[in-house]
């Protein structure tokens, strides 16, 4: 096992040094600043356009995920209502093709996210969707060739089309690329700490799937330059990770894309930035959420927080909470910089 994983990790930073050159880096001094949110015409007095990306595991399986009708219900609603705080939202586990036409109906009736694609991918699909406020100019999808054990039906991953979507936006600061992914779990949570001289706080992961989830990221990383390399208003990578800042596939995601920023952390350096288990959450089995500036040059961090998506809703004579937690992250792109934090 230890052997197959440094394999990995081996052939995985080989590929890296083999990818398209380097993408566009933001400047050494793109500390987070402060840039309010708008709409669609957000552009303000030093010519910055204001982005809002919302990204949500929906947990989406059909007859296995509780009260999967209620909660696309509740998600087409905020998504039609005046108050969506997104012009962008990364959907993942959106498995059934009545709530992927629910939600993508929802954004166009709001107004406010007119602009949908729905990557397919397998027999069962790859369960993300990008809804958007800008017109999709192009999008390509990759999926990933490590798939997972077939014995291991429960589980699932072998069969469905997991990988990797892109959409290049066109946004009156020029071209958003948006990646959007969702990679294996780690079913078991099994972790190791101190192994192959890892830094303390890096865990190896030692679940069925550990090698799985790393070729993976390896894959990732290529897809994200041949694709991201020319996105004068920056990139954005969002989805469910499925493993947190301090394991190995995080800290090789970082290695493969130096470029890299986990605007959590910087936003929200003492919180840690996953939706799985959230407090807010009525539910507890929702995936690891993250939301990843890649580059572009100008773009600033503004601001990385979370928002609840869902409320309460009436059932069996009593309100029953009904509740989801999405991150968000706000970006300015273009123009000059933002004002700093006051």
């Amino acid at each position: 096992m230890h052997r197959h994983l440094l394999g990995l990790l081996a052939a995985a930073c080989l590929a890296a040094l083999t990818l398209n050159p380097p993408l566009p880096r933001l400047p050494a001094n793109a500390a987070p600043r402060e840039c309010p949110a708008a709409g669609a015409d957000m552009g303000s007095h030093d010519g910055r356009l204001r982005l809002r990306v919302v990204t949500l595991n929906t947990w989406g399986l059909w007859l296995v995920s509780r009260r999967r009708t209620e909660r696309m219900a509740a998600l087409a609603d905020w998504l039609r209502s005046a108050e969506c705080p997104a012009d962008v939202v990364a959907l993942q586990e959106v498995w059934v093709l009545a709530d992927v036409e629910r939600l993508r109906q929802a954004g166009a009736e709001g107004g406010a996210l007119p602009h949908s694609f729905h990557y397919q991918s397998g027999a069962l699909g790859s369960g993300l969707l990008l809804l958007s406020r800008y017109p999709i100019a192009e999008v390509a999808f990759h999926r990933y060739s490590a798939r997972g054990d077939p014995a291991a039906v429960l589980q699932g991953d072998y069969y469905v089309g997991k990988g990797v979507g892109w959409a290049a936006l066109q946004t009156p600061a020029g071209t958003l690329s948006v990646f959007l992914t969702h990679l294996s779990a780690n079913y078991g949570q099994e972790w190791q700490v101190g192994a192959f001289r890892l830094a303390p706080d890096c865990r190896l992961p030692r679940d069925n799937l550990a090698g799985v989830r790393l070729l993976q990221v390896a894959e990732l990383a290529a897809f994200v330059r041949a694709r991201g390399a020319d996105s004068p208003a920056g990139m954005v990578l969002a989805g469910d990770l499925n493993c947190a800042p301090d394991t190995l596939e995080f800290a090789m995601l970082k290695v493969l894309l130096p470029e890299l920023r986990d605007v959590w952390a910087e936003a929200q350096p003492l919180r840690l930035g996953a939706t799985a288990n959230a407090l807010e959450s009525s539910f507890t089995t929702a995936g690891d959420n993250y939301l990843l500036l890649l580059g572009g040059m100008g773009a600033a961090l503004g601001w990385a927080g979370v928002v609840l998506v869902g409320g309460f809703v009436a059932r069996g004579g009593e309100q029953r909470a009904l509740q989801q937690v999405a991150l968000q992250l706000r970006l300015a792109v273009g123009g000059a910089g933002c004002k700093p934090f006051s």
